[in-house]
């Protein structure tokens, strides 16, 4: 089943982003505090929007957008904060998409939907695939540059 997200749920979604953050090789560690705070805040807030999927009582996805102006213009677009599915539960992906896409349609300013994959656990390209299933199509790339040393 999917849903919108609750206050309750969101223990269930930082348990699961923790797994997901374990495996990839570019994301930084979870600073759990803050993702409550955006968790919470996408749940209360008129301007984003959080979704999970549920199966048999546990939170198996989730994804977060949010609304946003173009920097040059009037218009809008809508977008993915944070898209996560269990690897055994990736069926929900598409449902969760098409409540982004439905949420964003309320907006009449937004005039696309665009989704990333920012993990570096698509090296099959699997995601970009069922994206494209979905009815969205590539429009560039996402790159990479770990800094490395002592940072301030």
């Amino acid at each position: 089943m999917i849903r919108p997200a609750s206050p309750d749920d969101i223990t269930g979604m930082i348990e699961l982003a923790r797994t997901v953050l374990a495996r990839s090789p570019v994301l930084p560690p979870m600073n759990e505090p803050k993702a409550r705070r955006l968790a919470y805040q996408a749940i209360s807030s008129a301007r984003m929007c959080a979704f999970v999927a549920e199966h048999q009582g546990r939170v198996v996805g989730f994804l977060i957008g949010c609304t946003d102006d173009y920097w040059w213009g009037d218009a809008q677009y809508a977008s993915d904060i944070a898209f996560v599915c269990h690897p055994n539960h990736g069926n929900y992906a598409p449902g969760l998409i098409r409540r982004l896409v439905k949420w964003a349609k309320q907006f009449p300013k937004v005039q696309d939907v665009t989704l990333a994959i920012s993990s570096g656990l698509d090296a099959d390209g699997r995601t970009g695939r069922m994206y494209q299933n979905c009815g969205f199509v590539p429009i560039g790339g996402m790159y990479t540059l770990k800094l490395e040393g002592d940072r301030p």
